[in-house]
């Protein structure tokens, strides 16, 4: 199995469109969500699903905060990981909040 995580395209909190800036700072993202996936993928390889996560982030882009909402994985090591890389990223500038939707699978799914 080929592990992937696919980053969807943020949206506010309002459910519309976020700056294309914002967009291009979230891919930053999928190397250390990858690296989350597959520790996970050791304690349970069939792990699948969907994590949505909740930003604040500032005017310079750092994120001030991240939270789960939702998640179909049933892993808190997982969701606690992804959280946490999100919580050190430095997304492109513009505050707001944002929503971010990973999906986590595999290439050959």
């Amino acid at each position: 199995s080929r592990p992937q995580v696919l980053i969807k395209r943020p949206r506010s909190a309002s459910g519309s469109d976020v700056p294309e800036t914002q967009v291009k700072g979230t891919s930053t993202l999928a190397t250390p969500f990858l690296r989350c996936y597959k520790e996970a993928l050791k304690r349970r390889p069939a792990l699948r699903g969907t994590l949505v996560l909740g930003l604040k982030v500032a005017s310079d882009g750092s994120v001030e905060e991240a939270r789960m909402e939702l998640s179909s994985l049933g892993d808190e090591p997982l969701a606690s990981c992804a959280v946490a890389e999100t919580q050190k990223a430095k997304l492109m500038a513009g505050s707001g909040r944002i929503s971010l939707t990973l999906l986590f699978g595999s290439r050959d799914d």
